[in-house]
């Protein structure tokens, strides 16, 4: 292996258990890349294999289980079936004590398949790598086992405290952590401390609630503190919706991971130390109290004090892929912060849009020419022309007209004695379910609550330009401000304004991505 080799975590998803089957949110996924080809799916729950193929095009050849539970590996057994029928020999790897699990009951539809079907080379069609685990906490002086494809990376598999059988795994390159994830992990002072001096970059399982499965947003704050060595950074996931996303400590060490952001990793010892006594307080205080960094969870805030060379994590540049010789079929979607030049974007086009030979890129809204990768911008719709092929004064039309349209949401009444930000977060659920679809669309959201139509509170919508305020990786965010005859001004989530029409108007600011 190369020594300037560089490896990164792509966050697939960040849904409970489910998220899936009730909201269509991605369940709990990571991709590990070397040098930006994927190596290791972590993770095969509902529907991270979409969600796989639309930002790589390919299931990586190794697939590491954390659970038997749906919202980690009720794919395993389609992705198996449709892989080795195209003659490719998957490598699925856990604990031992999931591995038996997996086995028994996750691959049980297909048990005969698995038998009657075998791989180009005549063998059997994947194979099931069962790695010993040590007890908690973890035992770092256990052999790793080391990929037979790329020796050079290894992974050390732990047992974690949850209901069901659980595992975790530190990932090394030459014997080095690069950085730890774990599946289902409650809340153990001993294992998360063990856990969080692993590597310098671990990606936690997290909720607003402590449970059996799942420690909280305060144990791990707690833990980090108390674990004598700070990593470098420490993400949370699996934590369910943005909005039910940790909240942002500055200073601080522990971010929410989102859909889509990436995680460089490197092999330099951490440079800093955080003191995270405030950050406790903080934490524990906005279990109770909501306040703007719940309401938009992806802002992110580097710590101070640390190596901008190392362990950096990527804001998620997400483009929606117009195929100009074919403008009506649904967009692919696009990472671009995974790229580094134009070359590599057109290459990825190609791949995803299945055409050949990529021309010139635009932008869909604005006809601009795209030349290099600081125009690219998140939530952009990208056409993609052919070289020979339709002209570009064909480009399709955006997805909401010029003229305002109304969209029913679902009216709760506003309850006077609750804080505005509760109020905010339920409406900002149900708007989010009336908005979805709408790709790629940004623009102003009126909401009047004495305005009333039959079957609930009128949402005007009005199409607008890319808002630089507004930066969401996942799905939906959301500014407020009261409605007043002047320009709209952003105002904190307190802000509240009764006017003589019967109501309180208020102006919400939406994105929807993707979603």
């Amino acid at each position: 292996m190369r020594h300037d080799t560089q490896f990164s975590v792509v966050c697939l998803g960040t849904g409970k258990g489910a998220s899936m089957v009730y909201d269509g949110s991605c369940s709990p996924g990571y991709v590990l890349c070397m040098d930006e080809e994927p190596l290791i799916l972590f993770g095969a729950g509902y529907g991270v294999t979409r969600q796989c193929l639309r930002y790589f095009g390919v299931i990586p050849s190794n697939i590491f289980i954390f659970s038997n539970r749906s919202h980690m590996s009720a794919e395993l057994p389609v992705i198996i079936a449709v892989e080795s029928c195209k003659g490719r020999r998957l490598r699925i790897v856990a604990s031992e004590a999931v591995m038996s699990c997996i086995r028994e009951h996750r691959l049980a539809e297909v048990r005969s398949r698995l038998n009657g079907v075998k791989a180009a080379n005549g063998d059997g069609v994947c194979d099931f790598v069962a790695i010993p685990s040590p007890g908690v906490p973890p035992d770092a002086n256990l052999p790793p086992y080391h990929l037979p494809c790329v020796a050079a990376v290894s992974l050390l598999v732990f047992d974690t405290s949850a209901a069901e059988a659980s595992c975790g795994v530190c990932v090394s390159q030459n014997g080095v952590p690069l950085v730890v994830l774990t599946g289902d992990c409650a809340y153990n002072p001993g294992l998360h401390c063990a856990i969080l001096r692993m590597a310098p970059v671990v990606i936690l399982d997290g909720r607003r609630n402590a449970s059996r499965d799942h420690a909280s947003f305060t144990d791990i704050l707690r833990a980090v503190e108390n674990c004598g060595v700070v990593p470098r950074r420490v993400f949370i996931g699996q934590y369910g919706q943005p909005w039910e996303a940790p909240p942002v400590v500055k200073g601080g060490v522990v971010f929410p991971i989102v859909e889509g952001a990436v995680v460089a990793l490197g092999e330099r010892p951490a440079v800093a130390r955080v003191s995270m006594a405030s950050a406790v307080e903080k934490g524990a205080e906005n279990t109770v109290r909501k306040d703007e960094d719940e309401v938009r969870p992806t802002a992110w805030t580097r710590a101070r004090h640390t190596d901008p060379c190392a362990h950096a994590e990527v804001r998620p540049v997400k483009v929606f892929l117009i195929n100009n010789e074919s403008p009506d079929t649904p967009p692919a979607i696009l990472m671009v912060q995974q790229l580094r030049t134009m070359s590599q974007v057109k290459q990825r086009v190609s791949e995803l849009l299945h055409l050949r030979p990529v021309g010139t890129l635009f932008s869909a809204d604005t006809g601009q020419r795209l030349t290099s990768l600081s125009q690219f911008t998140h939530g952009m719709r990208v056409v993609a022309t052919k070289i020979g092929g339709r002209p570009l004064e064909d480009l399709p039309a955006p997805r909401l007209s010029e003229r305002q349209q109304i969209v029913l949401v679902p009216e709760k009444p506003l309850e006077g004695d609750s804080p505005l930000s509760v109020e905010v977060r339920e409406y900002m659920q149900r708007a989010h379910q009336a908005l979805r679809g709408h790709v790629g669309y940004e623009g102003l959201v009126s909401v009047d609550p004495a305005t009333r139509h039959d079957d609930g509170v009128g949402v005007v919508s009005s199409v607008g330009g890319p808002c630089a305020g507004i930066d969401s990786p996942s799905q939906i965010s959301a500014e407020l401000s009261p409605e007043t005859p002047q320009v709209m001004e952003k105002v904190g989530v307190a802000g509240r304004d009764n006017s003589n029409k019967g109501g309180t108007a208020y102006s919400f600011r939406f994105t929807t991505l993707g979603a």
